[in-house]
């Protein structure tokens, strides 16, 4: 009887199948997690800049905008809202009191991964705007 070893390189033996099985789901779920990465990533660039741009085109208040990317990827929600600090309370001796109004920006960008996952990622920021004109 010959060896395995001299039969050739490639020798199948019991249990590679089940190896070659392991290797296969670990590839797979490397790319699923490549592409939730990038999703991420994007999610991320949009929600940025919608944060960048705001008070820009015109003045900051109050409200609520929602839109989405031009491919319709990605969807997009900002929400203005007046800002009181944790732990402040204006109305009550020693509280806050600022001559500066606080909003507090909070952009929710959303999108479906491969399959029907939904994903989101939100970012906010603390804007200060003069109190009221004089």
């Amino acid at each position: 009887m010959v060896p395995a070893q001299f039969l050739g390189a490639w020798v199948w033996k019991p249990g590679a199948g089940a190896a070659v099985g392991v290797l296969y789901r670990t590839f797979s779920a490397g790319l699923r997690n490549v592409d939730a990465v990038a999703g991420y990533s994007e999610a991320i660039a949009i929600a940025e800049a919608r944060l960048a741009g705001l008070g820009l085109e015109q003045p900051l208040q109050e409200g609520e905008e929602s839109g989405a990317t031009e491919d319709r990827r990605f969807s997009w929600q900002v929400a203005v809202r007046p800002y009181t600090p944790p732990g402040s309370n204006p109305d009550q001796p020693g509280g806050f009191i600022s001559p500066h109004q606080l909003l507090r920006a909070t952009v929710t960008v959303t999108w479906n991964e491969r399959g029907s996952q939904k994903r989101s990622v939100e970012l906010s920021t603390i804007r200060m705007l003069g109190k009221y004109p004089t």
